[in-house]
């Protein structure tokens, strides 16, 4: 399993604390450019989508993560 350094995890926690998922989310995409199957990274984009009320979209990294 991949996962976030815990600096850029505390910088995309404080940015969903803040509501700020569009940023929180530019975070977690730059880490899934350079690694696409970075578990952690796709449980943070479900729960960006989750928290922004996307349940829709929040489906779709879980369900890459299961058939994968």
């Amino acid at each position: 399993m991949s996962y976030i350094d815990p600096k850029t995890l505390e910088q995309i926690n404080n940015l969903k604390q803040s509501y700020k998922y569009k940023e929180a989310l530019d975070l977690v995409n730059k880490i899934l450019v350079k690694d696409p199957n970075n578990e952690e990274a796709l449980l943070e984009v479900a729960d960006i989508m989750y928290m922004e009320g996307n349940l829709e979209k929040a489906e779709k990294p879980i369900d890459y993560m299961l058939n994968s």
